[in-house]
Parts: C-alpha cells; structure tokens; sequence
C-alpha cells in the first residue's frame, strides 16, 4: 500500500481554554445557526460526522471560525474515494462510523492531513482566483437569503398585528352596535311612555267632561267641586307637559347620541379600509420578498453548475495532457524508426551516387553531321547502313545506363516525397 500525503494550507485557530458554559454557536453552510451548546456538545457533534468541512463554529455568536481550523475536533482524516477524489476532512471517530454503516467500503484508504504553511498550492493562480469569486457570490447569496428571510418575518408580525387592530375594530364596532339598540330600546320606551300618557290624558279629560255635565245639573252644589277639579286638571297638564319636554329631550339626546355612534362607526370602517389596503401592500411586498428569494436560490444552483462545468474542464485538461504525454512517446518512437530509415536511405543513395558517377566516368562519343549530310544518309557498299546522327557508338549502352540510372533516382526521390519522409539534407 503506498502512502500519499496531502498537504492543505489552513490557518489553524487555538484556544486558550475552552468554557464549559453554553456559549458556542455552530452555522452550516446555509447560514443556519445551532446553539448555544456546550464545547463538549460541539467535540460530541464532530465524531458522529455532523459538522462539515464547510461549517463555522463561534464563541459567543460575533467571531466566526472554520471548523477545520479547530485542532482539537480532530478534523485532519480523509477518505480516498476514487484516484484523486477525496472525502473530508473528518474526525477518526466519524470516518469509522461511516464506515461502519456501509458508507465508505471497508478497505477504503486514510490519509491525515499535514498542516504546514510552507507547502506550494496545487492550484494555479488563475483557479484559486475563479474559486475566490464563487466562494464570494456563495456568502452574498446566504447574507441575501438571510435577509430576506428577516423581511418575510417583519411582514408577518406586521400581518399578526394588522389581524389583531382589525379584530379590536370588529369588537368596538360591536359595542357601538349594543349601545345604539339599548339607545333605540329606551327610546321606544319613552314612545310608549307619551302615548300612555296622552291616552290618560283623554281618559281623564272625559272625565271632566262629564263631572262638568254633572256639575252644570248640580251647578249650585258643585261649583265649589268644579273649580277644585280644573285646578286639578291644570296642575296634571303642567305636569304631563313637564313630561313630554324631558321625554322630547331625552329623545333628542338619544339621537345625538345615535349620530355620534353612527360617526364612530363611519370612522371605524375607513381605518379598517386603510388596515385592509396596507395588508393588500404588505403581501404583494411578502411575494416580491419570496420571488427574488427563488432567484438567489436559482443563482446559487447556476453557480453550483459552474463549478461542476470548471472541474470537469480541469479533469479534461488532465487527460489531454496525458493523451499529449503517450502521443509524444509514439512521435518518438516514430522519429528513431525515421532515422534508421533515414539511414538506410542515405547509405542507398551513396550506393546510387557511386554508380552515377561510374556512368558518367564511362566516355561517351557522339558523332554530329551537318544538317545538309544528314537529310540525304548514303547507305555503305557492303549493305551496312551508316549510324544515324547522334547515335553514340557501341549500341548506345553508356547513354542507356545513364538515363535507367537517373530515372531510378528521380523514383526513389518521388516515392520519399509522396510518403512524407524525405530527409532534410536531399530537401536543400
């Protein structure tokens, strides 16, 4: 088994003791936060595998830390999922748990990280670069979300309290509503009270009509009778007419009273008017609020998506370079088999020269006539006809020998420059 080991550059944090009060906080990824907890909670936490590489862990709530940076949670072990493919770093502890619940594979390799400042990145400048601005439009996007999230709580504690006026509003409105029955109620009492009153009125005034008729019969007996019984009678319609203004005045104070309510009432539904178009604003900004939350959300999968696009282009990077690594061994391999051939073609064509030049070393005469000679040739006696002009002597061997000799090396300079292998030397 060969041992690989992986150098990360981290700024490790230390503590200077750690509390026993509740007082740390843990946030994930997502800017959710969990806490506070005891120290021995969040140690407790890191060996079951439930804090990420990418938490932050903060004493108090106000400085933020990676877990990583945490020496004392023991986060320096990961596991090699596949050539170059790593998972963590994680706590021993956790790493075995994983393993135990059939995770990771049983013979899955353990690497500890070393942390050092001295080592060189792996990363070129121009990759730490492009992961910086992730990392940057990552937490942009989280402190939004947040945000947003602060705002869809504001609007509804607006909306509880908006239900809770409307509510109170709805309670006046039916107290109003009891105070002007119980006000028409009493009212119809005193309406009824006047009636009866004037029926009596006319009852009694019957009465004196017919004690006056009796009277005028007995007029000397009951004069005295009759003038008791008018002032009588006056001082009973004083009184009824006393009666019939306090119960004019009481009615007129009740329909006072049934203005202002119906006023108040008025007053009421304008408020509730005004509650319902701010509820009306509220939602439409509640929607806006969880819209460009949808949007972020989007934004953060298309920027998940750049990352996977960013990595699988340096995976294919790395497997050109290798195909560019096992081409350039072939081109080598190519290149001595070109110049052993290249060898054996110069040796061929020093073969080739030195039978050249022993053609030309060979002499050659050629016979020219005058033109006038040789338009009319005369044959010999003995039968002979006479060599023709230009016709070198000994059956032409030397000129032929040339001409093959020369038109075998114009074919073997062709078949070399049609295959691509022509040597430099013979190109110049």
């Amino acid at each position: 088994m060969v041992k690989k080991s992986i150098y990360l550059r981290s700024k490790i944090t230390y503590t200077n003791g750690v509390s026993d009060q509740k007082e740390w906080f843990l946030k994930d990824e997502q800017g959710r936060r969990f806490g506070p907890v005891t120290w021995e909670t969040v140690v407790q936490w890191a060996a079951d595998g439930r804090v990420s590489p990418l938490y932050f862990l903060s004493q108090g709530g106000q400085l933020w830390s990676r877990a990583i940076d945490f020496r004392m949670l023991g986060m320096t072990w990961l596991a090699e999922l596949s050539p170059g493919k790593f998972y963590g770093p994680l706590p021993l502890p956790a790493i075995k748990g994983l393993i135990a619940d059939g995770s990771l594979p049983a013979n899955v390799r353990l690497y500890q990280r070393r942390e050092t400042e001295d080592v060189p990145r792996e990363r070129d400048a121009e990759t730490e670069k492009l992961l910086q601005e992730l990392r940057q439009k990552h937490d942009a996007a989280n402190a939004r979300i947040q945000s947003l999230e602060q705002a869809l709580a504001d609007a509804s504690t607006l909306h509880q309290q908006l239900t809770d006026a409307q509510a109170q509003r709805a309670s006046e409105r039916a107290e109003l509503e009891t105070a002007l029955a119980a006000a028409r109620r009493d009212a119809a009492a005193l309406e009824q009270k006047l009636a009866d009153a004037q029926a009596q009125r006319a009852g009694e005034r019957a009465e004196h009509e017919a004690a006056l008729a009796t009277a005028r019969q007995n007029a000397a007996a009951l004069e005295q009778k009759l003038a008791d019984a008018q002032a009588q009678r006056a001082s009973e319609r004083a009184e009824h007419e006393a009666a019939l203004a306090a119960a004019r005045r009481n009615a007129a104070a009740l329909e006072q009273k049934l203005a202002d309510a119906q006023k108040r009432l008025s007053q009421g539904q304008a408020e509730r008017d005004a509650l319902a178009a701010t509820l009306d604003q509220l939602k439409g900004t509640a929607d806006a609020l969880q819209n460009e939350r949808d949007g972020l959300a989007r934004e953060k999968q298309e920027l998940a998506r750049q990352t996977a696009t960013f990595n699988s282009r340096f995976t294919a990077q790395q497997q050109r370079a290798a195909a560019a690594e096992q081409k350039a061994a072939a081109l080598s391999l190519n290149l001595e088999a070109a110049t052993r051939e290249r060898d054996e073609l110069r040796k061929k064509l020093d073969e080739q020269t030195a039978k050249l030049r022993e053609a030309q070393a060979e002499e050659v005469v050629v016979e020219v006539l005058p033109p006038e000679e040789a338009e009319a040739p005369e044959a010999p006696a003995g039968g002979k006809q006479a060599a023709s002009p230009g016709t070198p002597p000994f059956g032409g061997k030397g000129g032929n020998k040339l001409a093959a000799l020369e038109a075998q090396v114009q074919r073997e300079l062709a078949a070399l420059q049609a295959s691509g292998q022509m040597p430099d030397f013979l190109k110049r």
